[in-house]
């Protein structure tokens, strides 16, 4: 059972994610987030296999990234439209997707981050692949969501 957090400002935002998400068995939403100063006492207390956050709330990356190596979850942040995510690749997050994403590409990310790749959303996957060369790497395409692969 993959145990995940689900952090956001929008209650109707993770709303969403946590209806999309719940259509699957193995996933499991342990706990949802509205501030960032909840983040690290939350992976405290449970312990999630993956932490999806919202990228405006989190004032001190490293420290996140930091928390999340100890208790070895996994970090999938969810940027703006049009937002330069890099630096979050490059600071040890494991998936990128932009709050447009699609139910199918959010659940390929957090399959693919709870397996132990880099996953991030197609239009950005050039920027990700020379940031996170040392890990292995997933991205949906064309194929891939055909069923081809």
């Amino acid at each position: 059972m993959l145990k995940m957090v689900l952090a956001d400002k929008q209650a109707i935002f993770r709303a969403g994610i946590a209806k999309v998400l719940g259509v699957e068995d193995e996933i499991r939403i342990v706990a949802q987030v509205q501030l960032g100063e909840q983040l690290i006492p939350t992976l405290e207390k449970f312990h999630p296999n993956v932490l999806a956050f919202a990228t405006n709330l989190v004032s001190n990356l490293p420290d996140l990234v930091t928390a999340a190596g100890l208790y070895k979850t996994k970090l999938i942040a969810l940027a703006e439209t049009g937002e330069n995510t890099a630096v979050h690749i490059g600071a040890g997050v494991h998936g990128v997707v932009f709050r447009s994403v699609t139910g199918q590409q959010l659940l390929e990310c957090v399959k693919a981050v709870a397996a132990g790749n880099t996953w991030t959303q197609p239009a950005f996957f050039g920027l990700s692949v020379r940031l996170a060369a040392p890990r292995r790497r997933c991205t949906a395409t064309a194929s891939a969501r055909s069923g081809s692969r």
